[in-house]
């Protein structure tokens, strides 16, 4: 199905399942669909924002650069952010996961303190082999990582920054900064 969402339609709430039906969105830009329960789905094109269900967990899968996401209050979410250069605002909690493909560039989300700083969700999540980039106090907002292969993070600004265990190799941005090892092979 084709919607066409009103301008300035400030909140809309349907199922995952619903958001399935979903085919072509148009004028969704400055509208939030919220989810009423879990599910895996994948976001739409030009629709603005996301807010997940407050119970269960979801992963939601992002189309455009663009997308906010607020995972709410309960369960474990995972935003995937594919391979896209992101730049929306992420409202996540502790107990959430950012997931990246290779060549994911998180340095412009804003996750309440501005764009690049440290992302509440404390999981990440990378394809084997990824080489992905985001700033230091976004690595240091991570308490673990999973990465099965030989992953690569550049840090995108000089400030200092502690290596993720599980993380093979890191980039630095040029200036002075001090890099803590997460690992001896780091």
């Amino acid at each position: 199905y084709a919607i066409d969402i009103a301008e300035n339609a400030d909140a809309i709430t349907m199922t995952v399942a619903q958001h399935g039906l979903l085919g072509t969105v148009t004028d969704g830009g400055d509208a939030t669909i919220t989810l009423s329960n879990a599910g895996t789905f994948t976001a739409k094109t030009s629709v603005g924002a996301y807010t997940l269900a407050g119970a269960g967990s979801s992963t939601i899968t992002l189309v455009d650069v663009g997308t906010d996401v607020n995972t709410g209050a309960g369960g474990s979410n995972t935003i995937d952010v594919s391979n896209l250069t992101a730049t929306g605002t992420y409202t996540t909690q502790a107990s959430d996961t950012i997931k990246l493909a290779n060549s994911a560039d998180i340095k412009g989300v804003d996750s309440g303190a501005g764009a690049g700083g440290a992302i509440t969700a404390n999981t990440l999540l990378l394809a084997d082999n990824a080489s992905v980039t985001m700033t230091a106090a976004q690595n240091n907002g991570f308490t673990s990582a999973t990465a099965a292969g030989s992953e690569t993070i550049t840090i995108s600004d000089a400030n200092d920054a502690t290596g993720l265990a599980t993380i093979e190799a890191y980039s630095l941005a040029n200036g002075d900064q001090t890099f803590t090892l997460g690992a001896a092979s780091q």
